[in-house]
């Protein structure tokens, strides 16, 4: 076969009529000018066939960042001598100094040869960082983490299924949209989506039935938005692998980054009806939520000139074009706004001229409507992930979720799969007939609840930490619902159908955590930590940086346990290390091995000292059997 550089010298070649369950060696040797080049001597092996009475091995990972960081636990994945690994997503990341997360003044650092394509972003100091756009920096990205010793090797030991998340094309993205600029601007590109998926489909072991056997090459009609790579494989009589894509095919987020804090959502009579539904009282909880006016009344005609100029500030403040800022402003400054919000920005305007405005006094806010708005979500600003992707209160949101799923959005609204993937998996697991079935996704399953308003039974100094937080924080959160808790009804659809088909277990990634759970009566989750990328419990402390919380440190501590405390459907929650999961599947048991390795270990580079990194590994052993979740 030829290497082309169309294909940036990738070569993929499908072999067939192998034999079952059998290690097989094999190289590629290289001619150029007359001479031949021989690369490392590499294994594989093949599956047993669907009726062989046999165990399986093999290893879950995801979350591999380059920058600045090392990919020690891989050491310990060598060690266990799997038949295959899984790597669930994010083995790249787009950005190549993000210093949100990316440590970019070490020795392990990118920078692309085509900056000029790609797309520039500005860290809250002002200092630029770079992610991918072209098919050049995609390429780059695969090239450069293929470049590290130990990611080769482990190449070279096994095979590897893998599927993608959402750094494979941009953070927290959704079908062909990023959500770097939280709306700021359109993020929706094609040919960006494109470039990712064909570098992918270069440099991972894929081939989607393209070709019967020989030489694979990228096909461009499965490129978005004509891809699938959702896809089962069978290990014998007791293993049933069920692969998933969750980014190719969901919509956008529930609420928009540049959602505005004052829109009502859900009036009063709404809120009504869905609060009576649930054989509740809407009286008893009517306080909890904001009052509203409608901006658009004859006699707040100057009020909506105020506002409208206030607002168009803003946008114009956040660098928003001043078209665009006149054209939001007037987009959102209509129809029922919070009154809250509406006297925080008079408060603003008063400020700055010699003829204020009189804000709503308690009296006018006591005889308003109430309802539900963003800021009753969550959302405090005009572009952020917060009280968006993330931190959004789960009673509030909760309620506006059902509300969109019967009366507005409906089924496509929530659905991360689709249509059609959520058919063929439906039926997939229905008709499976093996001892076991493993759903692998990129995301998890496991709610991430977050109780900051709760102070039963807790230790008085963590009591005393709670009620200094600001008000606007004292709630039970949604931490992220970028993953499946974004999507309450489906979520519990799918939790359903799971639980409906026994032996059914999931594996998931994308979290930087390890978390064991149990969803609904008999469905059992394993969510395994990155490799290497930042963990859990540091993306809590960044948020909590933003947000402005003091005691940063004791909160982020204490993360597992206020996760555990929320929601008791989790067994076993480790938000601060790295590291690989192993899943053996026999008869009668699936047992599953977490190898854990402290955060700043990935800082190192231990690949010369293995047996250091061995002797620092904490292992953590859980089986399922017979129904039941033990420790073991």
């Amino acid at each position: 076969v030829t290497a082309y550089a169309n294909h940036d010298h990738c070569v993929k070649v499908k072999v067939i009529r192998l034999t079952p369950a059998i290690t097989y060696y094999y190289r590629f040797l290289y001619l150029k000018n007359g001479v031949y080049y021989a690369t490392k001597t590499a294994k594989t092996k093949t599956a047993p066939v669907s009726t062989a009475d046999v165990s399986v091995k093999f290893g879950f990972v995801s979350c591999q960042d380059y920058i600045g960081r090392y990919y020690n636990p891989y050491v310990k994945l060598l060690d266990e001598q799997a038949d295959f690994f899984i790597h669930l997503g994010d083995y790249v990341y787009e950005s190549t100094g993000d210093p949100s997360f990316q440590n970019a003044s070490g020795v392990r650092v990118i920078q692309f040869t085509d900056q000029v394509n790609a797309i520039t972003a500005y860290a809250s100091n002002g200092q630029p960082y770079y992610l991918a756009a072209s098919l050049d920096n995609y390429r780059q990205l695969y090239r450069t983490y293929r470049s590290d010793a130990l990611l080769q090797e482990v190449h070279e030991a096994m095979p590897m299924i893998p599927i993608w998340d959402d750094h494979e094309f941009a953070d927290d993205c959704w079908g062909a949209t990023a959500t770097t600029f939280d709306e700021r601007r359109n993020e929706l590109s094609i040919s960006r989506r494109q470039n990712a998926e064909r570098a992918w489909l270069e440099y991972m072991p894929v081939d989607l039935d393209e070709v019967s056997e020989g030489s694979i090459s990228v096909n461009e009609a499965t490129l978005y938005p004509n891809n699938r790579i959702y896809r089962e494989f069978y290990f014998g009589k007791h293993l049933h692998l069920i692969m998933t894509d969750y980014r190719s095919y969901r919509p956008d987020h529930l609420i928009r980054e540049d959602a505005f804090p004052a829109t009502v959502v859900l009036d009063e009579a709404t809120l009504q009806q869905l609060i009576s539904a649930q054989g509740l009282d809407f009286q008893t909880v009517r306080n909890s939520f904001l009052p509203y006016f409608n901006i658009d009344l004859a006699e707040l005609a100057t009020l909506k000139v105020i506002l409208t100029a206030v607002v168009t500030q803003a946008y114009l403040a956040e660098g928003i074009a001043t078209a665009d800022a006149q054209q939001r402003a007037s987009t959102v400054i209509r129809g029922n706004l919070d009154a809250t919000v509406v006297n925080n920005l008079l408060q603003s305007y008063n400020q700055t001229t010699s003829t204020p405005y009189p804000l709503f006094d308690n009296t006018q806010l006591a005889n308003m409507s109430r309802g539900l708005s963003y800021l009753g979500l969550g959302k405090q600003s005009l572009f952020s992930s917060l009280g968006s992707r993330y931190l959004v209160v789960k009673q509030s949101y909760d309620l506006y979720a059902n509300y969109q799923y019967l009366m507005g959005s409906g089924d496509s609204g929530q659905n991360g799969l689709g249509q059609t993937q959520e058919t063929w998996l439906r039926n997939t697991l229905l008709n499976s007939t093996q001892t076991w079935r493993v759903v692998g996704s990129s995301v998890s399953l496991t709610s991430l609840l977050l109780d900051l308003a709760n102070t039963d039974g807790l230790p008085a100094d963590f009591i005393a930490l709670l009620n200094s937080l600001p008000s606007a924080y004292r709630h039970l959160f949604y931490f992220n619902v970028d993953q499946r808790d974004g999507f309450v009804n489906k979520r519990a659809a799918l939790v359903e159908l799971l639980d409906s088909v026994t032996n059914t277990v999931s594996i998931a990634g994308d979290i930087h955590a390890s978390y064991v759970s149990q969803h609904g009566e008999r469905t059992f989750e394993f969510t395994g930590t990155s490799v290497s990328s930042g963990t859990f419990s540091t993306l809590a402390s960044n948020q909590a940086t933003e947000i402005g919380l003091s005691n940063v440190e004791a909160i982020t501590a204490s993360i597992d346990y206020l996760l555990r405390r929320a929601n008791p459907m989790i067994s076993y929650a480790n938000s601060n290390a790295n590291g690989v999961s192993i899943m053996q599947v026999s008869a009668d048991s699936i047992e599953v091995d977490y190898h854990l390795l402290a955060a700043e270990v990935a800082f190192e580079n231990h690949y010369n000292d293995r047996q250091a990194i061995r002797d620092n590994v904490q292992t953590l052993s859980f089986q399922v059997k017979s129904g039941k979740l033990s420790l073991i």
